[in-house]
């Protein structure tokens, strides 16, 4: 938690770290791309891993901005059928631009009255095996759970101020599982580095130098930034 909690490392040029703690990036991989993948990436490709489906099965990520784009294309590369679900345009739209050939296999809208039938054909009637939700919406994680087969897992990953709320009936009669995820231990992370570099998996990125760190608060309230925010020295 370098920069976060009671330890050296945010907005610093040089910091110290635990060599155990260290990884080495792919040749293909830039610092900049790589940066979010310490903390979004880790945190969603973590989620993806806890939930051990064998290939093929259905997983849905809810919620596509920063860690969603990223849990989109973890999730293609490790072999899944993915449905990536929003409900605004922005997200919806992000979905879309994932690159073939680790674009969703079905993008569905909450809002569309027919979401959930799609869903239901796209896995057969079965429901989805699994969902990481990557938004604090509180609603649609509950909505998410209704959408997974008996016995299916949801991490959830928002950390909405007033707690989740969830039908218990759906969660008790279904034996739903529901799980958090923080981030990923060190050989988790290499392997997650992998996958990035093997597959080509990429973050929607905005740069801003460190002379324009004081605008971050307020850019962050005005939604200014596209994707995930790198700070460059």
């Amino acid at each position: 938690m370098n920069g976060i909690l009671k330890s050296d490392g945010g907005f610093a040029e040089y910091m110290i770290a635990s060599h155990y703690a260290l990884v080495h990036l792919p040749d293909n991989l830039s610092f900049e791309q790589a940066a979010p993948l310490m903390c979004a990436g880790a945190t969603v490709w973590n989620a993806i891993r806890q939930i051990n489906l064998e290939k093929g099965k259905t997983i849905a990520i809810v919620g596509i901005g920063g860690l969603g784009v990223l849990g989109i294309q973890f999730a293609k590369a490790l072999g899944y059928r993915v449905a990536a679900i929003d409900k605004s345009d922005i997200g919806l739209k992000l979905a879309m631009e994932v690159p073939i050939p680790l674009r969703p296999d079905i993008i569905v809208s909450i809002d569309d009255p027919e979401a959930a039938q799609k869903l239901s054909d796209f896995t057969d009637e079965i429901g989805l095996a699994a969902a990481v939700v990557c938004t604090d919406d509180v609603p649609a994680s509950d909505w998410t759970l209704h959408r997974l087969q008996p016995r299916g897992t949801c991490v959830v990953l928002g950390l909405p101020e007033q707690g989740f709320t969830f039908d218990a009936f759906n969660l008790v009669f279904r034996e739903i599982i529901v799980r958090g995820s923080l981030h990923s231990g060190i050989d988790e992370v290499t392997k997650m580095l992998e996958a990035v570099a093997e597959n080509n998996i990429v973050s929607h990125l905005t740069l801003l130098p460190l002379e324009q760190g004081e605008k971050i608060p307020e850019m962050a309230a005005a939604r200014a930034f596209k994707g995930k925010l790198v700070v460059t020295i």
